[in-house]
């Protein structure tokens, strides 16, 4: 499927939002108190909105191998 820009930049903002979230809930667990994780001005980490595109915008097929690939990857330095 095929994204178009807007598509992507709303799929960036929404999903550094989550991420945001989650950070920031995990980290309130642990301290007991609020700490904001993310880096930039607001609530963000815009690490998980550019995995997010990027996944976004592999093809289907490059995907699955990719992540194959990846945890091929993983097994054989575990093994090594």
């Amino acid at each position: 499927m095929s994204y178009t820009f807007y598509e992507l930049c709303w799929f960036y903002f929404i999903y550094s939002f989550i991420g945001w979230c989650g950070e920031v809930c995990i980290a309130a667990i642990r301290k007991k108190k609020f700490i904001n994780r993310g880096f930039v001005s607001g609530p963000f980490c815009p690490i998980y909105g550019t995995g997010a595109v990027a996944f976004r915008s592999f093809p289907a097929g490059a995907y699955r191998k990719a992540v194959l690939s990846l945890f091929g990857r993983h097994d054989s330095c575990l093994l090594y």
